[in-house]
């Protein structure tokens, strides 16, 4: 497990007066604490709603996150990506589209012609068929081309390179 990190909120006075003394109330040793329990059972409330093929599934926020945590970020980002792409930020379904769209990163596919005569990779988007290694590789360019820091073709030129390279 990694050591917390620290997130600041913004409270009023009423609610900040109310976290310390019902803290210490309901025996808890620290603020920080009891918001962290607060938070925790606030996610074994809240459901999220998935559709996988014709059927809806209904889990718990916290049954999700236990299934897509993890410390590596990318392991995480592939995880939510292919299991609950519902839940990622604007920028991270930017990445993702990018991910999607370069198919040296997708493992167990073949090549197949569309009617037009072009090729194209065909292989099913899995977080098992996703090279995350060679993802780790290009993370920041994907992670620059969301930002708009740099643009499509740029990417594009970058991620060949460092394909050749590898």
């Amino acid at each position: 497990m990694t050591a917390p990190s620290v997130f600041t909120v913004r409270l009023d006075d009423k609610m900040r007066y109310g976290i310390e003394i019902f803290s210490d109330y309901l025996g808890y040793r620290s603020a920080s604490k009891f918001v962290t329990k607060a938070i925790e059972d606030q996610f074994t409330k809240v459901e999220i709603h998935t559709r996988r093929g014709n059927d809806t599934e209904i889990k718990t926020s916290a049954e999700v996150l236990d299934e897509i945590w993890h410390p590596d970020e990318l392991v995480r980002f592939a995880k939510t990506a292919t299991n609950y792409p519902g839940l990622m930020t604007d920028e991270q379904r930017q990445i993702w589209q990018f991910v999607v769209e370069t198919p040296v990163l997708w493992l167990n596919g073949e090549w197949r012609k569309r009617a037009d005569g072009s090729k194209y990779w065909d292989a099913e988007k899995t977080e098992a068929n996703l090279d995350v290694a060679l993802l780790r590789t290009l993370w920041a360019d994907y992670s620059n081309a969301a930002k708009g820091n740099i643009s499509s073709e740029t990417l594009k030129k970058r991620i060949n390179k460092k394909i050749n390279e590898t």
